[in-house]
């Protein structure tokens, strides 16, 4: 059995000499500002919902924020995995906030599988078809991140945790992690948009401005 005590002692000396040699150029190409821009507008969304009881009480919003919030700080840290783990904990978030805004108890579904099941035949029956395209998106992107979440490569098998490598630069993982972030904070925003754009009048005009500069002609035409 591994000692404890020297096993500590080599984390903690990781820890104390952890420095992130990240690239100096990781964010200054056009998909680094398209992917600020929508994690920016979800931001500006908050001073819509700050507004909605409801929703404040029930933490979704607040929590999906958040967990987009981790999955971007990870991303940009090389944490692939982690930032992936995190994304998939929003997608949920933001599909019990969609079901809120609804008037549905949606921190009472406690099955994934039941979460989106009832978002979807929420959206179907009001004719929102819009929006059952969104919820599916959603769910499309949840499945794909499960594969990673739930993977277990060899070297997580040794009985050693490999902090060294949690924060490896892999450009293929960078490229995989940032296209997720972005279909995602994209699919909520329309989502957001589609289902409450209405309510945009009630902040700044310049918040309003910078969530609706966000999405596409094609999404913003669908509510006139």
């Amino acid at each position: 059995m591994a000692d404890p005590q020297r096993e500590i002692a080599s984390i903690s000396e990781f820890l104390q000499n952890l420095d992130l040699k990240l690239s100096g150029n990781i964010l200054c190409g056009p998909s680094e500002k398209d992917l600020y821009r929508k994690f920016h507008a979800l931001l500006c969304w908050q001073k819509v919902f700050d507004a909605n009881s409801t929703l404040k009480e029930s933490g979704a919003f607040d929590e999906f924020l958040s967990d987009c919030s981790a999955a971007y700080f990870f991303h940009l840290t090389s944490a692939y995995k982690p930032s992936i783990s995190m994304l998939r904990s929003g997608v949920e978030n933001v599909v019990r906030a969609l079901l809120i805004l609804e008037g549905h108890k949606a921190n009472e579904i406690e099955a994934v599988w039941e979460l989106f099941a009832v978002a979807r035949s929420t959206f179907l029956s009001a004719g929102k078809d819009v929006m059952v395209l969104r919820v599916d998106a959603l769910h499309t992107r949840y499945g794909e991140m499960c594969k990673t979440v739930h993977s277990a490569a060899p070297e997580y098998m040794s009985l050693r945790v490999p902090f060294e490598r949690i924060f490896e630069i892999d450009d293929e993982k960078f490229r995989i992690t940032q296209r997720l972030l972005v279909d995602v904070f994209r699919i909520a925003a329309e989502a957001f948009y589609l289902v409450q754009g209405g309510n945009l009048g009630a902040i700044h005009h310049r918040l309003a401005d910078e969530i609706r500069d966000s999405l596409s002609p094609s999404t913003k035409s669908l509510i006139s």
